[in-house]
């Protein structure tokens, strides 16, 4: 009886400490390492290691453990031939939830039923929601003191948290899986109660005009792709129609190729100005960002390649790159303190083939599960985030990974509990 009562003690604990994470995500940075050493303490106390590791063997967990703490793992001995220990150790701060989630949260997946699991899904979107309608109700405010429409775009367009602001690329990713799930949710019919229902349909609204205003040009493009995607699944939902979904889809390109085009030309816009400054920009000293981006990657990789196969270590990617910028009299670059901006690049410099192997297989291996499995909302966040991890280095700064390390987690074992193909009963 009293090992009963431990084992239900530490999933409520565990269980709302989730909700609390993911409630507080969008809206501040100092929480969710706090939340993620709470928990840990909890799995201490629990003391239940042979039945969790039984857990997660049971629930084909245990790939998804290694492969996460990996993450942590290599930043430690990135650490070990860093120059800049302090920077590497750092580092640690942002990997360390890629250790303690998954040995958390896996352990309690039997006790959560699928009600359970869409409701901590409800509460991150409706965080993320809350943040967007609060972000636009303060641009509206500086737009009516000084009747620039700029407030509403971009870097301007952000306001939460109120000291360091995140990143417009961050919240689109956000707003881009909420919109996803809301959608996937809305489509399959599984949202049951009425706050879930007014929930998602606020998200499939309002979530499109956020990502607009929010202006990254990557989340814009992403976005775009699972909108095209939702359109195929609204299409075939009752019976397949491959004729009507091509036509629909070229149709779609179409409509979109015709707006790029449109932007190039005229040079409006974050993304006609992109295409303009590919096209014209002096890549010797690039000063655009999209061009800095090029030389960026260009520099990272051919540093990667000459400090094969461990890498510079992780606490020194920045300073070796910013070295080479000076170097190379690249002083856009070097004054901006541009980091990799593209997280393959960043494991891939810091910490050799074992890094960037690490990454791959972090993406790779929930992509090949969910396509055994038939999950759509796992393998659309590993899309979304693998398709980021492109252009931001994702796993350097709280925004990204306090989000990917949770919703990893929650999402494969949403996943591992889900019977393949059909629901299960609440």
């Amino acid at each position: 009886m009293e090992k009963i009562t431990r084992s239900n003690f530490y999933f409520r604990f565990t269980y709302g400490l989730t909700a609390l994470a993911l409630a507080t995500l969008p809206f501040t940075r100092t929480l969710i390492c706090p939340i993620a050493v709470a928990m840990l303490l909890l799995l201490i106390i629990d003391n239940r290691w042979k039945e969790n590791y039984n857990s997660l063997k049971s629930n084909n967990l245990l790939p998804f453990v290694i492969i996460s703490s990996a993450i942590f793992l290599t930043s430690l001995i990135g650490t070990l031939y860093s120059q800049n220990t302090g920077k590497a150790i750092s580092d640690w701060e942002y990997k360390f939830l890629f250790l303690a989630f998954p040995l958390c949260i896996f352990p309690i997946i039997d006790k959560i039923s699928i009600k359970q699991f869409r409701t901590l899904i409800v509460i991150f979107c409706s965080a993320t929601l809350s943040v967007a309608l609060i972000n636009f109700v303060i641009s509206a405010i500086f737009f009516a003191r000084t009747g620039d429409s700029q407030q509403f775009f971009y870097i301007y367009a952000t306001h939460l948290p109120l000291k360091h602001h995140t990143h417009p690329s961050y919240l689109s990713m956000y707003a881009c899986v909420s919109w996803v799930v809301a959608a996937y949710f809305l489509i399959k019919s599984e949202a049951e109660s009425r706050w879930e229902k007014i929930v998602f349909w606020l998200c499939l609204f309002i979530f499109p005009i956020d990502i607009f205003l929010m202006n990254s040009k990557a989340g814009i493009l992403i976005f775009g792709i699972f909108l095209l995607t939702i359109i195929g699944l609204l299409i075939n939902r009752k019976r397949k129609r491959t004729a009507l979904t091509v036509t629909v889809m070229l149709a779609c390109l179409a409509c979109a190729l015709g707006g790029i085009l449109y932007l190039w030309k005229t040079n409006e816009g974050r993304i006609g100005h992109a295409l303009n400054s590919l096209m014209t920009a002096n890549y010797d000293n690039p000063y655009d960002g999209t061009s800095q981006r090029v030389v960026v990657w260009k520099t990272a990789w051919e540093l990667s390649l000459e400090n094969l196969p461990t890498g510079v270590g992780s606490g020194d990617v920045d300073d070796t790159l910013f070295q080479r910028y000076q170097e190379s009299g690249y002083t856009g670059l070097f004054a901006k303190k541009l980091n990799c901006h593209n997280q393959y690049l960043q494991n891939f410099l810091g910490t050799g083939l074992i890094g960037l192997g690490v990454i791959l297989l972090f993406l790779i291996y929930p992509l090949v599960w969910a396509k055994k499995r038939r999950d759509f909302l796992l393998a659309s966040f590993i899309l979304i985030i693998g398709f980021n991890m492109l252009v931001e280095s994702m796993l350097e700064i709280h925004a990204g990974t306090d989000f990917i390390s949770l919703m990893y987690v929650l999402l494969a074992a949403r996943s591992a509990v889900m019977p393949i193909g059909c629901k299960r009963s609440e």
